[in-house]
Order: structure tokens, then sequence, then C-alpha cells
């Protein structure tokens, strides 16, 4: 099964947590496995360098500065803008997660989403 023009998108890049390392992590095994993801949204960027190793080929987009109520109408023109299939975002928050699934389906992506912390 083909998921097409990959994305993880997470809070922010820039720090360092488990979520961070994990996508880093992930985005390093899945195209080592051959199932490439050139792209990682970023909802924030706090700092000007991200504190963890990305993969190299990775084109990171940033969505805000700060980010202030609804997501998804950017985070949708982000994935039509960029021609992405499958979006991956691992998180802790009900509200962004539910805006992340509403920006896929408006843009026909399909969306993979892992609360972060369960089992």
């Amino acid at each position: 099964m083909s998921i097409g023009n990959r994305a993880f998108f997470v809070l922010d890049y820039t720090v360092t947590g488990g979520v961070e390392r994990v996508t880093a992590s992930l985005i390093s095994l899945f195209n080592k496995n051959e199932l490439i993801f050139q792209h990682l949204i970023s909802l924030n960027a706090s700092n000007e360098k991200p504190a963890i190793v990305y993969p190299d080929n990775l084109i990171v987009t940033v969505l805000f500065k700060n980010a202030k109520g609804d997501i998804s109408p950017a985070l949708s023109r982000v994935l039509i803008e960029k021609k992405i299939t499958t979006l991956i975002f691992q998180g802790d928050n009900m509200t962004t997660a539910l805006q992340v699934q509403r920006a896929a389906a408006n843009a026909g992506c399909k969306a993979i989403l892992h609360y972060h912390g369960s089992p």
C-alpha cells in the first residue's frame, strides 16, 4: 500500500522532547526502509534551530510563530500546497488533534493520529 507524499506534524520541532525525538527517529527509520518522508510541518518554532537532529532531506514548514485559535485553515493550505497525501501526528492535545484531522480532511489527506503517551 502506498501512502504517497508523506509528512509528520509536530507542535514545535525546535524543542527537545519525547515527541520530537520519536518523530526524528521514525522519519530516519522510515527513510532507511525506503518509505521516504520529505516533509516536517511544525505548528510553532520557539527556537532558531532544532535541538534534535532531523534527517537532512526534510523540508520543514513552520505554520506560526505563536499559534492562536484554529490551526486547520493554515494547515490545510500547507497540505494542499505541498501535495501531502499522508500526515502523521502524535500529540496529547485533543483540540489540536481534532483540528489536524479537520485540516487533513479538507485537504483530501489521510491523517494518522496517535495519542502521545497511549500504549
